[in-house]
């Protein structure tokens, strides 16, 4: 079972869009979401993501901890968020953010001291959630423990009462359940999240990722679970993009948003033979049909500028060059500079049926996956003239990345396809080469390649094998 629980105070607040900028109409520019009618308060968040559990007998997940973080930053960069807190289990066990039962509770009490019923309160968990046979909700945290799954989880009712002591006059849960199963081997726990029936006093409005007896999925063919892939696109301006009952006015509301991801995820599930089909329930007045997000135009080419510029043309670069330039960037490389951690923010997205991941720190389009196969030099060059000519995702001007843009990629941890990359990027592409040259004390050229696998880079003669990450600049 995977759950994932938004809960939003003062609704009309969410003003998340993953354009480029905030607002797409002409008379929106510069609006602030706090000067909006009801929406008066600040925006508090804990994202919560969970794909590696302790106890061994509960099933991992793929996509939890990209659906927190990818929220995170929607909430940061594009929502007005106050305070976004990111608990991810990819962080070392005694760090305070790590997501075990302990740390959320305090961090539920930190929050408790600073909220007022005005702001608006988001709670986002992504992981394994199960029922008591009373109907009572659990969240699985990354310490639950199964031989007392129960008093090892954090109850849904807690969160309830949370609210209720900040006096929270709007919230809005969103749960993504249930998981066909959520441990192996001999183990079955088949008590799925059940629908919980607060008091209109308590909740506003409850966003289900399924009705009961469906099951809530993972799409293996996209960076996220269904349901959140879904939740982010209507988020982004889908929900109103005139399909379905959206009006195109630029705002994403409640009821547009609702609309799009019910019949997106249904369509998804009759598409793949699932069940799958998420259901809404009112439990207070809506004061109105509230705003979720103000956005701009989709259009790729309205990126608003690049904060961290990149060498963009090619080179011949010694060992000592090149070490120089992970440490002045802060790149990641285990046997050069393993403290870097280069802060990207990245987006993935399909544009004219091509799939790419677009970096808003370095202004760099990505070929989410690049070739299927490793190829000599000469091959991938041809490979990336025939991108071209055939105008990948609707742009020209694809090429060989630098090594200083390819190494920006690496991650200093691993993610579920043990490459150092993040999650949104094919996990195919273990290697890839770039357009920077080597020359060895004997005069050999070669060229830098940049290892996910291994979470460095290095050299590797034309006549080796590599694969292709195409990039390219947003503009």
């Amino acid at each position: 079972m995977r759950v994932k629980i938004i809960i939003l105070v003062m609704i009309a607040c969410l003003a998340l869009s993953i354009g480029f900028d905030l607002f797409s109409q002409e008379g929106r520019k510069g609006v602030r979401i706090k000067e909006m009618k009801a929406n008066s308060g600040n925006r508090w968040a804990i994202c919560i993501g969970i794909n590696d559990y302790e106890e061994p007998s509960i099933i991992d997940l793929k996509k939890a901890r990209a659906d927190a973080k990818e929220l995170a930053v929607i909430l940061k960069q594009y929502g007005q968020f106050d305070e976004v807190f990111l608990m991810t289990d990819d962080l070392k066990p005694r760090n305070e953010n790590y997501p075990k039962l302990r740390n959320i509770k305090r961090k539920l009490s930190i929050m408790k001291g600073s909220v007022k019923p005005e702001d608006l309160v988001l709670f986002f968990f992504s992981g394994h959630g199960i029922s008591n046979p009373g109907g009572e909700g659990f969240l699985l945290t990354a310490d639950t423990y199964s031989e007392d799954m129960f008093e090892s989880s954090l109850k849904i009712s807690k969160i309830v009462e949370w609210l209720k002591a900040m006096k929270v006059k709007k919230s809005l849960l969103i749960f993504d359940a249930c998981r066909e199963k959520i441990q192996g081997g001999s183990k079955s726990f088949l008590n799925r999240l059940k629908e919980e029936r607060f008091r209109q006093a308590e909740v506003s409005a409850a966003f289900y990722s399924t009705k009961s007896g469906g099951f809530s999925y993972e799409d293996n063919d996209g960076a996220f679970g269904v349901f959140t892939s879904f939740l982010l696109e209507g988020l982004r301006g889908k929900a109103d993009g005139g399909t379905l009952t959206g009006s195109g006015d630029g705002i994403v509301t409640l009821s547009e948003l609702t609309i799009y991801v019910e019949k997106g995820v249904s369509n998804w599930a009759k598409k793949n033979g699932k069940r799958q089909k998420p259901y809404t329930k009112l439990f207070r007045e809506k004061f109105g049909d509230l705003a979720l997000s103000l956005y701009k135009n989709d259009s790729i080419r309205d990126f608003p500028g690049v904060k961290v510029p990149l060498r963009a043309n090619y080179k011949t670069l010694t060992f000592e060059k090149v070490q120089a330039m992970l440490k002045k960037r802060n790149f990641y490389d285990r046997d050069f500079n393993v403290s870097g951690n280069f802060e990207n923010l990245y987006e993935a997205r399909t544009v004219e049926n091509g799939r790419v991941v677009i970096d808003q720190v370095t202004g760099l389009m990505w070929h989410r996956s690049g070739s299927e196969k490793n190829m000599r030099y000469e091959e991938a060059k041809r490979w990336i003239r025939q991108l071209n000519r055939e105008r990948y995702a609707g742009f020209d001007g694809w090429r060989f990345p630098t090594l200083e843009e390819g190494a920006s990629l690496l991650e200093s941890g691993k993610n579920m396809d043990e490459l150092f990359i993040d999650p949104r990027f094919s996990g195919v592409q273990k290697y890839i080469w770039t357009g920077d040259t080597f020359v060895n004390w004997y005069g050999a050229k070669a060229a830098w390649v940049v290892f996910f696998s291994s979470g460095c880079v290095h050299t590797s003669y034309y006549n080796g094998l590599g694969y292709v990450r195409p990039v390219r600049f947003v503009r």
